[in-house]
């Protein structure tokens, strides 16, 4: 879900920067396309550089993905309050950091509550179509949200609340006791 609401607004910055926010002047909708993608990679490696450790030190890995998705659901509301090129690149490094943070920590979270049944790498195949399935469905929601729910502010507002409806959803996942892991060279 977190995944989807994120792709359904990163997927439509061009659009976005040609129809609902003007780019900086003297610069082009795709030149503001790469300049926040670039910031956006910035914060996703940030974040997922801050969440592994982080979430290994003290084991909250739903407490994570929370707070990953709430603050993608803040970060995609910025540019309807703020509809300006600085409030986009706002949401763009905010989104970043909540994607990265997410990144950081779902897959030691899946890893953790697959059942013992010996089917692992299935049900992790599984995940991963859960990964990719919403860069699939995002442009056709995203256009459906822009062309008949009420333009780019809908679209916003919808990413947002898929993205919480995640957070919504991380809640029903069981909390997890990481065990104590071996020393360094020691086999578990």
């Amino acid at each position: 879900m977190l995944y989807l609401g994120y792709t359904m607004v990163n997927g439509f910055s061009l659009y976005i920067l040609q129809d609902f926010i003007d780019p900086p002047p003297g610069s082009t909708a795709a030149d503001g396309v790469a300049t926040a993608l670039t910031i956006s990679l910035v914060f996703v490696t940030v974040g997922t550089a801050v969440a592994g450790p982080l979430v290994d030190r003290y084991g909250r890995h739903r407490g994570f993905v929370l707070a990953s998705s709430v603050l993608l659901s803040v970060a995609l509301l910025v540019p309807l309050g703020w509809p300006t090129w600085t409030g986009f690149l706002v949401c763009t490094a905010l989104s970043g950091l909540a994607l990265g943070l997410y990144l950081g920590v779902d897959l030691a979270l899946a890893t953790l509550v697959l059942p013992e049944s010996g089917d692992g790498g299935r049900d992790l195949g599984v995940f991963h179509i859960a990964l990719t399935a919403p860069q699939v469905v995002a442009p056709f929601v995203a256009s459906l949200a822009v062309t008949t729910l009420g333009g780019y502010p809908a679209l916003f507002l919808i990413g947002g609340a898929i993205a919480l409806l995640g957070s919504v959803a991380v809640l029903r996942v069981r909390p997890v006791v990481v065990s104590e892991r071996p020393a360094r060279g020691e086999i578990a």
